[in-house]
């Protein structure tokens, strides 16, 4: 089984850090700005659907 990658572990990937410094983006204000989209959204439609889980976590 595949663990899920978060926020949190996604800023802290070597890589990742590596092409967000090349383009310019901070990741605490990236962090910032999608903690505020999660907070406006609506908690109850947060669960993906079966179909949409498959199709991305058979892409790779």
């Amino acid at each position: 089984m595949r663990q899920e990658f978060t926020l949190k572990t996604a800023l802290a990937d070597p890589l990742v850090r590596t092409v967000m410094a090349a383009d310019g983006v901070d990741p605490e204000e990236l962090r910032e700005m999608l903690s505020a989209i999660v907070s406006t959204l609506d908690h109850t439609q947060l669960q993906p659907s079966r179909s949409a889980f498959l199709t991305a976590t058979n892409c790779c």
